[in-house]
């Protein structure tokens, strides 16, 4: 069988004269000898391959189990060894110091906040009627210069025949007052008054009639 080292050596050898200038037919040849020879070389590796495991599966088939060897004699008993000294007891820690104790904690306060609700209510409801008292129509400008003006504020919308004080916007006091009531008319001082922002129509007034609703009141006032 040959050797590894000639199995390399014949197959560089056949390489090398591929190498040379072959013709067609040469060439052909010499490849498919190349061909064959890997061919059986394949075939002998498996064949080696093979015998190989045949051999190994044979010598473990022929291996006999070993037989248990005697038990060895029982050696001398040793010598118990001397007891060991006991201990001493240790002694008791002293008890340690007691931390001084702790100030009791102040009852925590609970914030009254009734006055600050009622102080957010009067200003909701103070709001609310601002509102209220904003004349539905635009507030007319008739005439004068810089900062006072004499202008109009529409109550009729708020007219309903009992209702006899209104309040208007901030003024610097009322010029008279023009109803649609005819022959009706409202004097000065005599037939209403300002209290503040309101108006104040006088107890000989018929709201029933001059302030009904459905009638027009206009009052005129500077600011």
């Amino acid at each position: 069988m040959l050797s590894q080292e000639q199995k390399l050596k014949k197959l560089t050898d056949i390489l090398t004269m591929m190498d040379q200038n072959l013709s067609k037919e040469d060439f052909l040849k010499s490849f498919e000898n190349i061909i064959n020879y890997v061919k059986a070389f394949e075939a002998r590796i498996q064949k080696e391959h093979d015998a190989m495991m045949a051999e190994h599966r044979t010598a473990i088939a022929n291996i006999h189990q070993g037989v248990d060897g005697k038990d060895g004699a029982v050696g001398p008993q040793g010598v118990s060894g001397k007891d060991g000294l006991d201990g001493k007891d240790g002694k008791n820690g002293k008890d340690g110091a007691r931390g001084p104790a702790g100030r009791d904690g102040k009852d925590g306060l609970t914030p009254d906040i009734t006055p600050h609700i009622k102080k957010l209510e009067d200003w909701k409801t103070s709001m609310e009627q601002r509102v209220k008292d904003i004349p539905s129509k635009p507030v007319t400008t008739i005439f004068g210069p810089g900062k006072t003006k004499v202008r109009l504020a529409d109550i009729s919308d708020k007219l309903d025949g009992v209702t006899k004080s209104f309040t208007l916007p901030t003024n610097f006091g009322i010029v008279g007052v023009y109803s649609s009531s005819a022959p009706f008319t409202f004097r000065p001082t005599i037939d209403f008054k300002e209290v503040g922002r309101t108006i104040v129509f006088d107890a000989s007034i018929d709201a029933p009639s001059m302030l009904a609703q459905g009638q027009t009141i206009i009052v005129q006032y500077i600011r």
